[in-house]
């Protein structure tokens, strides 16, 4: 290096290094807004210097590599991150609806609004036992009491079907994203395994399993090759450039089917805890069916507890024995008056003997507003109603905490990824102006050597 033909060739190689540089340099400034982008520089080292007779005299510089900022370990707690706030933003989101539902502006009153409304005309009934105009009244508050009843159990179901529906959409997003990682995989291991680095397409790999953990709960393992594995539940869900895929298989249950998840390679359920899916399976599998089931179990309530006062009364035409609810009500779905209370006001029974003036039996109903008949004795129908609304609101008061705490700490770690691998304009552009400088001394020493030459050449 100390004759001038080395002096070119050092400077020749500062010159393609700050170069390269400041390409770098100019790809992360392209970069700036770009979603998941990890910013890069180039690794630079001193070349094998020559030992001399004077001492050790370095040989110039070496482009090492071109080097990702990111740290692993931040990665991991965002995907985590995601697969924890996409979960309570489901159950959140799901939730948020059901109280929509309990509180339909379609409607001008609530169920619990009409249980008051039927009580009072049972009271309105006793006032007048043989008035029509009330019979008529109490029929046309009962049946909308029914209705209520049938839009709630409907509206729930149509959540259950909604829910499963969104499920199906995810899982093949699912697969469509493990199918990406996997080619993206087999490009990195084919750029890297020749000594190349594929920086990009990892950003664009981190991007991906971000997505995919906000679906679902995932474990990454690194390769050597510079490939991953991905796991879903301790199942291998993408190992190398091999995705598998995630099946569903119909499963019924009261008016309807819905999908549980499998694995299409030997039928085994997939187990998830975190992501958006399984708060979507939460909310289908428990938290609905089990609200829709305390309705059902009000409703039958209802039915059993008015039935049994009414079937022992007589109505204005001297019947007795009939229900006023039908028969058949299995639940709120199909809750309805019994067809002989539809077809004639005069089989209302409203009095226990069949005397004129008799109210007894209607008095005996309207009394069933306060009658301790739920929870084991401990709750009135109304009250029950009421508890159930509350719980709900409770619950969604939770998941709402909840969301909003897990949508900070997301925060908190993007915030913290963007300082570690983010661009930083600022900073580029003093690395620019370092390297534009290194650039034009390294082209001066070019200069210098060339002038050089040119005097050899000439003294010859």
């Amino acid at each position: 290096m100390t004759t001038l033909n080395g002096m070119m060739e050092l400077s020749r190689r500062a010159l393609s290094a700050n170069q390269l540089a400041l390409a770098v340099i100019g790809h992360n400034t392209a970069n700036v807004n770009s979603p998941g982008f990890s910013r890069q520089r180039v690794q630079l080292s001193p070349s094998f210097p020559l030992q001399l007779m004077e001492g050790t005299l370095g040989t110039g510089v070496n482009v090492v590599g071109i080097q990702q900022i990111h740290d692993n370990l931040l990665d991991r707690s965002l995907r985590q991150g995601y697969s924890d706030f996409s979960q309570w933003e489901a159950i959140d989101g799901s939730l948020q609806s059901l109280e929509n539902i309990f509180g339909d502006t379609s409607s001008s009153t609530t169920l619990g609004d009409m249980l008051t409304e039927f009580w009072n005309s049972w009271q309105d009934l006793a006032d007048d036992p043989e008035n029509l105009t009330a019979r008529s009244a109490l029929r046309q508050n009962a049946q909308s009491l029914c209705s209520e009843f049938n839009r709630l159990h409907n509206q729930f179901a149509g959540q259950i079907q909604s829910h499963d529906q969104e499920i199906v959409v995810r899982v093949n997003e699912v697969n469509s994203l493990s199918s990406s990682i996997a080619n993206l995989n087999a490009q990195i291991a084919q750029i890297e395994s020749s000594g190349g680095q594929a920086n990009d397409l990892r950003d664009q790999r981190n991007n991906l399993l971000n997505d995919l953990s906000s679906l679902v709960n995932v474990q990454v393992t690194d390769q050597a090759n510079g490939q991953i594995n991905v796991y879903v539940g301790g199942q291998v869900l993408v190992q190398g450039d091999l995705s598998l895929q995630i099946a569903t298989r119909e499963r019924s249950i009261p008016g309807g089917v819905v999908h549980d998840l499998i694995w299409e390679d030997g039928g085994s359920s997939v187990m998830l805890s975190q992501g958006q899916i399984a708060g979507l399976i939460e909310m289908r599998d428990d938290q609905i069916p089990e609200l829709s089931a305390s309705l059902d179990e009000l409703a039958n309530s209802l039915v059993q507890q008015v039935n049994s006062a009414h079937v022992t009364g007589y109505g204005l035409n001297g019947s007795s024995g009939n229900n006023f609810f039908d028969l058949d009500t299995t639940g709120a779905g199909n809750l309805s008056l019994s067809g002989e209370v539809l077809a004639s006001l005069e089989v209302i029974a409203a009095s226990a003997s069949g005397a004129p003036g008799d109210n007894s039996i209607a008095l005996s109903i309207a009394g069933l507003q306060n009658q301790l008949v739920m929870e084991n004795g401990t709750a009135t129908i109304g009250s029950y109603y009421a508890n159930l609304v509350s719980e709900v609101g409770v619950v969604r008061q939770n998941a709402s905490f909840r969301h909003t705490q897990e949508q900070a700490a997301l925060q908190q770690l993007e915030t913290q990824r963007e300082s570690v691998s983010g661009v930083s304009l600022d900073e580029e552009m003093t690395n620019l102006i370092q390297y534009q400088q290194a650039y034009e001394a390294a082209a001066r020493l070019v200069t210098t050597v060339s002038q050089m030459m040119d005097t050899v050449v000439n003294m010859v």
